[in-house]
């Protein structure tokens, strides 16, 4: 992520996990909750583009879009976070 990551990762690019999909079914098993991995960014502000590479089938991924395109989490100080979705009472 050239707009602001911590060196030393400024000169590399941080992988993912390599099998996103059994890393959200472990996640899930391990924890009971469901699970994401997405790449956004600040640029999906703009381009209003995020890819959910794999997320568990309890997870409503109208709702990860929506809560995560506006990049909560950042990707400056934050390197790469962990980010929590909790829907709220309506």
């Amino acid at each position: 992520d050239i707009s602001g990551t911590i060196a030393p990762y400024d000169k590399f690019i941080c992988l993912g996990p390599a099998d996103s999909e059994a890393f959200v079914r472990k996640v899930e098993e391990k924890f009971g909750l469901g699970a994401a991995v997405v790449d956004v960014n600040d640029l999906s502000k703009k381009t209003k583009l995020l890819t959910i590479l794999a997320a568990t089938e309890r997870l409503d991924r109208r709702l990860l879009y929506k809560a995560l395109l506006p990049n909560p989490a950042g990707n400056d100080e934050q390197q790469t976070p962990f980010v929590l979705i909790r829907p709220t009472p309506s």
